[in-house]
């Protein structure tokens, strides 16, 4: 709650207390396409409510001797949507990490790892305003 309010603080955003949290592995020769997290048809439990993905969270379980020019396995982040350019940041996924972005407008990849690759990955929400209903 501490970590969630410091965010709600940093970021003006309205977080919910709901998240989502998933268990990432990536086997040897894995990766991930480019994306962004949010999207739309996102609904809270019975309730029915739309939330958006307001905030990526990824923590790092890698082993404490993950050498990024070895291992690979690189998280490359792209200039914002709309933003007027920039060449993308290529973030190493050392052990005890933790990454925060923006999930609507952070296009992101994880390069291809050489060795077994965990993260915890999660996204703090808000509610989707009407005009971003699908």
């Amino acid at each position: 709650d501490e970590f969630r309010a410091a965010l709600i603080k940093a970021t003006g955003r309205a977080l919910l207390e709901e998240a989502e949290l998933q268990l990432l592995g990536y086997k040897t020769g894995g990766s991930y396409r480019r994306h962004c997290d949010d999207a739309p048809g996102i609904r809270i439990g019975n309730t029915g409510r739309q939330v958006r993905r307001s905030l990526s969270l990824l923590l790092y379980l890698t082993d404490d001797d993950w050498d990024v020019q070895k291992d690979g396995g690189a998280l490359r982040v792209f200039p914002p949507k709309g933003s007027s350019g920039g060449a993308p940041v290529d973030v190493a996924p050392l052990a005890g990490s933790l990454v925060v972005f923006d999930s609507a407008s952070t296009p992101h990849e994880v390069l291809v790892t050489q060795r077994p690759r965990i993260v915890l990955a999660g996204w703090l929400q808000e509610e989707r305003a009407s005009s971003q209903v699908e």
